[in-house]
């Protein structure tokens, strides 16, 4: 063999070595690329993951703060439903005490100058009760109702 033939032997052998090389260096070189998109990626992922922290932290403590504002919430409005309770209870007892020795009479005809004491006393005496003066705290005529549907 000579010098020529070996020398493109060794080349041919080189060139295919080479070229495997240089296959596997592209393959490295793709990897390379994508684990630099990867760690981008990551890096991005972990900002946005950082920024997300105080956002999270902020959100449960209003949270926290509504929730404990919404426990008072319920509590005044307890407070108020029981205070209205008691006030309609107050308000009936004083209705009731006001009406204690309240009587109406209906159907008895308006005389001209009448005395509404008189009236009743009157009265009094056609049901067979004895009424006295210092037995009337008040007595008066009811206004006429008024027919609300009327044109």
């Amino acid at each position: 063999m000579d010098q020529k033939s070996l020398e493109q032997l060794m080349s041919k052998l080189l060139g295919n070595k080479l070229d495997a090389v240089l296959k596997t260096l592209d393959n490295l070189q793709s990897k390379m690329d994508k684990i630099d998109k990867l760690e981008e990626s990551i890096n991005f992922l972990s900002k946005e993951y950082d920024d997300f922290i105080p956002k999270i932290k902020s959100l449960e403590e209003e949270n926290s703060r509504l929730a404990d504002e919404n426990v008072c919430l319920k509590a005044e409005i307890q407070n108020t439903a029981n205070s209205l309770k008691i006030m309609k209870q107050e308000l009936n007892n004083a209705e009731q005490y006001s009406r204690r020795d309240c009587i109406e009479i209906k159907g008895i005809p308006i005389q001209r100058n009448e005395v509404c004491n008189e009236v009743v006393k009157t009265v009094g005496d056609l049901i067979g009760v004895d009424i006295k003066d210092q037995d009337i705290s008040v007595s008066h005529r009811l206004a006429a109702k008024t027919n609300s549907n009327a044109c």
